[in-house]
This record gives C-alpha cells, structure tokens and sequence, in this order.
C-alpha cells in the first residue's frame, strides 16, 4: 500500500486560513501532545478566519491553518472516520468569518488523531530536524523516505513520531477521499528504499 503526506492545498488563493486555536480551548501545543482532548474541549469552540489573510473567504473540506492540525467538514469527517477507527477524535469547533459573525449551516471539525507512528525513514530522507527540539522533526527536503514495515494495517490517518505536525493517509483513505470528492488538500508522495 502507498502513503501520502497530507497538507492543506496552498495554492488556493480563495481559501479560509485560521491561524489561532479555540480561545475558550486547550492552547496550541496541547493539539501535539498525542492525547485525547474531548474532556478539555469547550461544546462551543470557536475558531475565526484570520483577518491577516483578508481573501480567504471560501470553507474546503480541509481548511487551511497555522496551527499543524487538521481542520476537517463534515464531508471529510465522515470518509476519515469510515475509514480510520482507533486513535482518532473529531472536535466540533464553530466557524466566524472575518467580521466576527458565525457562518451559519456548516460543520467543522479539528482532527485529533493521538497515535504516532514512527515511519520516518530517516538515514534515506533529507530530514532537517527542529533546532530547538533536536528530537523533533522541522522538514524533510525533497522525497519522504518511509518504513512501511513500522506502519500498522489499521493505520489509514496517522500522525508521523517526532514531526507532529504532518498527517499521513493511506492509499485507501485517499481513494476514499477522492471518491467523495473532497476539497482544500494536496498529497505528497512517499517512497520506501
């Protein structure tokens, strides 16, 4: 089976950018943490598009952001959750656009996905790691190297050990997501020696 990472699509220009975490939820760094977050989550998380990117005005079904988290529709949470079914929770955040007013009729959701795979084939993979965190992956430049090997059969959505801001889907998930026609994401491909 093939792995891709996934990102939200950069180069949609009309595209919403939320840039700052619930207020009234766990703050940034807590998303990395590998836990469950339902208990500490508000039932009415917030989340605003952010007035430093002005244009953005359209919702995809992964929605763009600052913050390394996946940000999903409904739409997505139902193919992911189909598909993914250990490790995984979707948090309900409610959307307000640039003036501050809720965007009425839609569902969104943060993926918290709280397992880690350690896939990360780091010997064949130009990988720069954080300078601060020197355990903490900040890129890898050009092609992603993996071990399929580590990657369990049940893991369609996951996040990669020591790079805790990228996703990664399995070739099923992203049929899936295709099929259903999803928006607002860009895959990467991954390759194994």
């Amino acid at each position: 089976m093939n792995y891709y990472l996934i990102n939200c699509d950069r180069s949609l220009n009309d595209a919403v950018i939320i840039d700052a975490v619930p207020e009234n939820g766990p703050k940034g760094y807590v998303y990395k943490k590998l836990k469950p977050l339902s208990k500490l989550f508000p039932a009415t998380a917030k989340v605003y598009f952010s007035s430093n990117y002005s244009s953005g005005i359209k919702l995809y079904d992964f929605v763009d952001n600052t913050l390394g988290v996946l940000i999903v529709s409904e739409a997505a949470k139902k193919v992911i959750s189909e598909t993914q079914k250990k490790y995984i929770e979707f948090l309900p955040v409610l959307m307000f656009d640039h003036k501050k007013s809720q965007v009425e009729g839609v569902k969104y959701f943060i993926l918290n996905y709280f397992h880690d795979v350690d896939f990360v084939d780091k010997d064949n993979s130009n990988v720069v790691m954080n300078s601060i965190n020197k355990e903490t992956i900040f890129e890898i430049k050009g092609d992603v190297c993996i071990k399929k090997q580590n990657i369990p059969d049940d893991a369609h959505i996951f996040r990669a050990k020591n790079w805790p801001n990228q996703y990664v889907i399995s070739e099923t998930l992203e049929n899936k997501i295709k099929e259903a026609g999803l928006s607002g994401y860009e895959l990467q491909n991954t390759h194994c020696k």
